[in-house]
């Protein structure tokens, strides 16, 4: 059973945050929750550890992060508002090292995939998960659709863990893409499957719906995983399994660069474009 570290600087586990999680943690995870602050005592639950969840931004986290949580170890940290406006530790995080998903989708159009995707979340403990998509974020507040998975992922407990950050596009979109350790493209109504291969482009693996386009731009089990769409048991499923594997991770990324690299560069699609229409005219 995958092991999980609940570690909460502030409060004992009866009235810590977590308390209304546990039940569901500990069917699905063979959990230790700790209080501690920075030392050998942390550090030795971080090495039994398959997963850490670090419950706020404080100086246990900081330290974790920067000295105790090897590269590739799923990690998650709630921040909390006190930690956000009042202290200086958000900015001393090696943020790196924290477990992130990144989906680009469009918020109306895409609405059914994301509720799936959010309800996913539910169940993957050690993961935050950045929504790019929608209008530019200063007008996020005005959009229905926005409105409707916000409140969705407040009723799913997902505060702290689930980020809208409105419309991502030219040279801002590679950096977010290469911060994730997966993008997940649930999408139902993406005909080319174009973000998948940016992110692929990117070294960034993929887990995507077994639709369309994504049936050939990403190769199951070795570029990325496909899921049966609209299953997020399923799909939190197998999120969980890669995450718990880094090195798998890592294989599925240089294959991802590979294949974005070679079977979708220009010169690539303009040879078979020029190629479709030698073709057409020759018959």
């Amino acid at each position: 059973m995958t092991r999980l570290l609940l570690a909460d600087r502030v409060k004992g586990r009866a009235d810590s945050f977590l308390a209304p999680l546990m039940p569901a943690l500990d069917r699905h995870y063979e959990t230790r929750f700790l209080t501690a602050g920075p030392g050998d005592e942390l550090a030795e639950a971080i090495r039994w550890a398959d997963i850490v969840w670090l419950e706020w931004c404080w100086d246990h986290a900081v330290w974790a992060t920067r000295q105790a949580i090897p590269v590739g170890k799923p990690c998650i940290v709630r921040l909390h508002s006190i930690e956000a406006l009042q202290t200086h530790y958000p900015a001393a995080m090696d943020w790196a090292r924290v477990t992130r998903l990144v989906t680009v989708a469009d918020l109306t159009a895409e609405s059914e995939s994301l509720t799936i995707l959010l309800q996913a979340m539910a169940k993957i403990p050690g993961a935050e998960l950045v929504v790019a998509g929608g209008p530019d974020r200063e007008d996020l507040r005005a959009d229905l659709a926005y409105r409707r998975l916000a409140r969705l992922s407040d009723t799913l407990d997902l505060h702290g863990r689930v980020f809208f950050a409105g419309q991502v596009t030219g040279r801002a979109l590679p950096p977010l893409l290469r911060s994730a350790d997966l993008m997940v493209n649930v999408n139902q109504h993406e005909a080319s499957a174009v973000t998948s291969i940016q992110a692929m482009a990117c070294g960034t693996p993929v887990v995507a719906a077994a639709n369309g386009a994504h049936l050939d731009a990403v190769v199951d089990g070795t570029t990325g995983i496909l899921v049966e769409p609209l299953r997020p048991a399923l799909l939190a499923q197998k999120i969980r399994a890669l995450l718990a594997h880094p090195m798998q991770l890592e294989a599925f990324s240089v294959a991802a660069t590979d294949r974005a690299r070679s079977r979708y560069s220009w010169d690539r699609i303009a040879h078979e474009t020029l190629a479709v229409y030698d073709t057409a005219l020759a018959a």
